[in-house]
């Protein structure tokens, strides 16, 4: 009877040392997996800046465009074209 229950016992032992070692390496998972789900967060909220960062930088651009689209138009006003009597001497010279 005695060496039934020591048996059984050792057996229990062994199988709550499984038991715990899977315990642990359920547990170490569950850290890495957490652990590499706040990495990927981390990352996630760089590229919303880096986003944020470029849209400011992409309507700056496109405020100076329109600025100086509007300068050069401008100064395309300010000029005299006189297309017909540019291309008239254009013709001119090389048909003499």
């Amino acid at each position: 009877m005695t060496g039934q229950i020591l048996a059984r016992l050792a057996q229990d032992a062994w199988l709550i040392s499984i038991i715990c070692t899977v315990d642990y390496i359920i547990l170490i998972l569950a850290l890495a997996v957490t652990g590499f789900a706040a990495v990927q967060f981390c990352y996630m909220m760089f590229l919303q800046a880096a986003n944020r960062q470029q849209q400011r930088r992409i309507a700056e651009l496109e405020r100076e465009l329109v600025a100086l689209r509007r300068a050069v138009s401008e100064q395309l006003a300010d000029v005299p074209f006189e297309v017909e009597e540019v291309w008239s001497e254009l013709i001119d010279e090389g048909g003499a």
